[in-house]
């Protein structure tokens, strides 16, 4: 009994131990190639045929002798994010493939077709045949070349086992999970396209070979005809339609075709040419994007000219468009083919309903686009079936489909169009007597307004004399504005004033004493317009001649005494006038809102606010100065009530507390971005009211190397 026991374990122990090499052999088998798997046209997949797969480089891969029984091996070469290798993917690496030729085939030339968006070199016997494109160290410096089944001829001199080496790359997906690795990862709805993030590759006799996208049966020129000739209708409809825009019929079908067109013209690319991974599969959306959204104008042409309305239910369909188109964008996914799929149901079913109602009303020429809907029907049906992978479709009849659904519809719909525009026109015959006769109650009607237009041509003329008056006095009052700010070390300034109306009231202005003192003032005339601009014009003047006054009180007791003795008549003029040395303020306000100070080292505003009437209010008023010692990164922001005054489309008004609260959240920023943000913030409350007062700001703010004791 131990005997057989030992036996037993002995057995078990020697499988066990060969069993690796007995797989390792396996999976070193040639795949063998027969002229059968190339006779009548066949094509001999090479995907599956037991690609070896080792990442990195090096150039000891392409040789027929090199020892790849180590090397990983693949059930497809065309990998997708669901079948990566196991032994990793970093954007590149060597792919290695022992055949088995027949004798038959020896010194036959052969195409062998590869379909790829990175780039690749092609090495048969370590003897380099082909490149496609140019490896790159990234993706920037990589050159893709999508080969589209570009014929390239091999010839096996010899019967027996040969080695297909292929070195690839493709640097923009050497991340599968995120960016256009995942785009290249996924899995598409589109028709020959070339999925996976490697390669894939074919043989086939190469009398065989075409000048064809790979996996389709379209050709270059079958393409380029179909676009010329929805291009050429488009034009058709879309000038019917500015000739006769009531008939919009026109327009919705003409946007149909553009859309159509789009999608063929960006799916040309896919199928013809050889860009890479980027442009390949921007082209890959914008295919699906504009072929999936031409479905909303079809519909809107149907609805419009047989229903009279767009039902409300289909605003949903329409949002299931949309949301389709983006989110294929994100996830190219089994499950998109099938909300794809399901949107061709529903487009089907709901042309089809609508033509049957209009018929069985019997609105007028409904058969000819019922025609145009049934063979659409049968195309949709079509890419409902492969879709959903219900039944396999024989080219013949997807091509037959294929030119009778989207011709048979241009041809419907145009001369539907065209007899609904030819009956339009001999209605219109008709109703040319009938506008003959209102023409001679049109010309005197014309008569009647020319003379109302003389009488009112004499009050434009005034009115374009005072607007000229208006903006000349505006431009005089925007040049007493200082033509550039002062320029002080340590010290950062910034201004901005907005008018209500051409020639406003509100007034800054800047001094220089010489010993660097800064003199600021900032005024709001009461009103607006031109006596308004008087004031300001007074006021320039008097600052001019008493800024350099060292004591703000003594000068603004002399302007308001002077612009008093001018008998302005109920004008008068708000102001705050403050100095500026060395981090110290010298600050008076004479009916104007709050002085507001920010605080960098706690992160708080002062509201400085002194009480007292505006100048030229009374021959004598004595004006209360305050002094303030100001820190480095601290604030002074003055302003006219134009900004708490303004008011929204509910008539309530901001309010002085909201610049209160802001300037802590905008004090880091310079004065410039400082008066942006006030500005943005009274623009959001206005909401579009035009502002009622003019908005005037002067910022201040103390720099890092201000000279402060």
């Amino acid at each position: 009994m131990k005997t057989k026991i030992s036996i037993a374990i002995f057995f078990i122990a020697a499988l066990l131990f060969a069993l690796p090499f007995v797989l390792n052999a396996q999976s070193n088998q040639a795949f063998t190639l027969t002229a059968d798997d190339l006779a009548n046209g066949k094509t001999a997949e090479l995907n599956e045929a037991g690609w070896k797969y080792q990442a990195g480089d090096d150039a000891r891969f392409a040789e027929p002798n090199f020892d790849d029984s180590d090397w990983e091996t693949l059930k497809n070469s065309a990998m997708t994010k669901d079948s990566l290798p196991q032994t990793g993917w970093n954007g590149g690496g060597w792919f290695r493939l022992h055949l088995n030729v027949a004798p038959e085939l020896m010194d036959n030339p052969l195409n062998f077709e590869v379909g790829q968006l990175g780039a690749s070199e092609i090495y048969l016997d370590g003897k380099l045949i082909k490149k496609f494109g140019m490896i790159g160290d990234t993706a920037a410096t990589e050159q893709p070349y999508n080969p589209n089944a570009e014929p390239l001829a091999i010839v096996f001199d010899s019967a027996g086992e040969h080695l297909l080496a292929v070195r690839y790359s493709n640097k923009a997906a050497a991340d599968a999970n995120t960016g256009y690795g995942k785009w290249i990862a996924g899995k598409g709805i589109v028709p020959g396209a070339v999925d996976g993030i490697a390669f894939s590759s074919r043989l086939k006799s190469f009398d065989n070979a075409v000048s064809q996208s790979w996996g389709t049966g379209y050709s270059f020129p079958y393409m380029w005809a179909l676009v010329m000739v929805e291009l050429s209708f488009f034009f058709l409809h879309f000038l019917l339609f500015v000739l006769y825009p009531r008939q919009r019929g026109n327009l919705y079908f003409s946007l149909f075709l553009l859309l159509q067109v789009l999608s063929n013209f960006f799916s040309m690319p896919i199928l013809f040419f050889h860009y890479g991974t980027v442009i390949y599969y921007w082209c890959y959306y914008l295919t699906f994007l504009t072929g999936t959204f031409s479905a909303v104008p079809m519909l809107a042409f149907l609805y419009t000219d047989f229903e009279g309305r767009i039902p409300r239910i289909n605003r949903v369909f329409f949002g299931y468009i949309f949301l389709i188109g983006i989110g294929f964008f994100f996830y190219r996914s089994q499950i998109f083919s099938s909300l794809y799929s399901i949107l061709n149901i529903y487009f089907a079913i709901e042309c089809t309903r609508i033509m049957v109602q209009a018929i069985r009303r019997r609105r007028q020429d409904a058969w000819i686009v019922g025609i145009g809907v049934f063979l659409i029907d049968m195309l949709l049906l079509r890419e409902i079936t492969i879709g959903l992978g219900i039944v396999e479709i024989p080219v013949s009849i997807y091509y037959i489909l294929d030119v009778l659904g989207l011709y048979g519809l241009l041809v419907s719909l145009t001369i539907y169009l065209a007899r609904q525009f030819a009956r339009t026109s001999t209605n219109l015959d008709a109703q040319l007597v009938k506008q003959v006769e209102h023409e001679r109650a049109a010309s005197q009607l014309a008569l009647e307004r020319e003379q109302e237009k003389a009488r009112f041509a004499i009050v434009e003329a005034e009115n374009e004399r005072r607007a000229k008056e208006l903006e000349e006095a505006r431009q005089l009052q925007l040049s007493m504005l200082p033509k550039k700010l002062p320029n002080i070390e340590g010290l950062e300034i910034a201004a901005y004033m907005k008018p209500a109306t051409e020639v406003g009231g509100d007034y800054y202005d800047f001094h220089v004493g010489a010993d660097g003192t800064l003199t600021v003032a900032v005024g709001d005339a009461t009103g607006h317009g031109l006596k308004a601009g008087s004031v300001v014009t007074a006021t320039k003047s008097l600052f001019n001649a008493f800024a350099g006054d060292a004591d703000i009180s003594n000068t603004l007791s002399c302007l308001s005494q002077a612009l008093k003795k001018m008998n302005l008549r109920g004008l008068f003029m708000a102001m705050t006038m403050l100095k500026v040395k060395d981090g110290e303020i010298n600050l008076s306000i004479a009916g104007m809102p709050s002085v507001l100070i920010y605080r960098s080292e706690n992160n708080r505003v002062e509201e400085i606010a002194i009480r007292a009437m505006p100048l030229g209010s009374f021959a004598k008023t004595n004006y209360r100065q305050q002094q303030i010692l100001l820190g480095k990164a601290d604030v002074v922001v003055v302003m006219s009530d134009g900004f708490p005054e303004m008011f929204n489309p509910e008539n309530e008004m901001l309010g002085f507390d909201k610049a209160t609260e802001i300037l802590p959240t905008i004090a880091a920023n310079s004065p410039q971005e400082i008066i942006n943000e006030l500005v943005k913030v009274g623009e959001d409350w206005a909401s579009g009211r035009p502002q009622d007062d003019d908005v005037t700001f002067v910022v201040l703010k103390i720099g890092d190397n201000a000279n402060i004791n």
